[in-house]
């Protein structure tokens, strides 16, 4: 490098590069300062770009994400049917799919008594009432003609009753008790299951589910000096 010519040590954390040019002329140390300071207003404007670069990706990450939650749970919602659904494990039920956005078709025998009910339906325009008695063929036949075409993705056979226990024993059998337990809990969940079968096939979960009770693990009534094998 010819002499008188100077190169300082480089600062830290500088990237300027200061050349000191004996006999230079000004203008060109002041051309030479614009352009460095130009790097550095680059260098600058870079690293901000690149900043609100990976903000906007991370945005636009986050609300794509929360899009896809809420198409995967609109995807998911479909139409329920379920019976016995005025009280108990029944409303519940609906009650869980009403806040999940899914259309309930919420069935029992008598909807003027059915005050919690008929509250759910009126806070959540998804859930519809209609009466509908499980031992009645009728009613069964009635309420499918009416959703013809209606694709009913999950039915829930729920309704069902435990009748007087203690008339369903060998010594005290009440014929008619136990028949109407039957009729609602063994032939009613089939009937329904049968008359809605058209409406589950067009679904897309198609999915029966039948409610039992603790009625089938209640010791058999038998008289005295007898006992159940099996």
């Amino acid at each position: 490098m010819p002499a008188g010519y100077e190169i300082p040590a480089r600062r830290r954390g500088s990237r300027q590069l200061a050349i000191d040019l004996p006999g230079c002329d000004p203008s060109a140390k002041a051309i030479a300062t614009g352009r460095a300071r130009a790097g550095r207003m680059g260098v600058a404007m870079v690293r901000i770009l690149r900043r609100v670069f990976l903000v906007l990706m991370l945005s636009a990450g986050i609300a794509a994400a929360a899009q896809g939650r809420e198409t995967a749970a609109a995807d998911t919602a479909g139409t329920v049917l379920i019976t016995g659904s005025d009280r108990g494990i029944g409303f519940e039920l609906a009650k869980q799919y009403a806040l999940r956005n899914w259309k309930v078709l919420a069935t029992c025998r008598t909807p003027a008594h059915a005050q919690a009910l008929a509250g759910l339906a009126a806070s959540h325009p998804n859930v519809v009432i209609e009466e509908l008695d499980v031992t009645d063929v009728g009613e069964i036949e009635a309420l499918a003609a009416k959703y013809a075409g209606t694709s009913i993705d999950v039915l829930i056979n729920n309704a069902g009753i435990f009748g007087d226990v203690a008339s369903q024993s060998l010594e005290e059998l009440d014929y008619d008790n136990f028949v109407r337990v039957m009729a609602v809990n063994a032939f009613g969940p089939l009937k329904v299951s049968q008359a809605f079968i058209d409406h589950i096939a067009a679904s897309r979960q198609k999915k029966i589910v039948t409610i039992t009770s603790g009625l089938d693990l209640t010791p058999v009534l038998v008289p005295s000096g007898f006992r159940v094998c099996g």
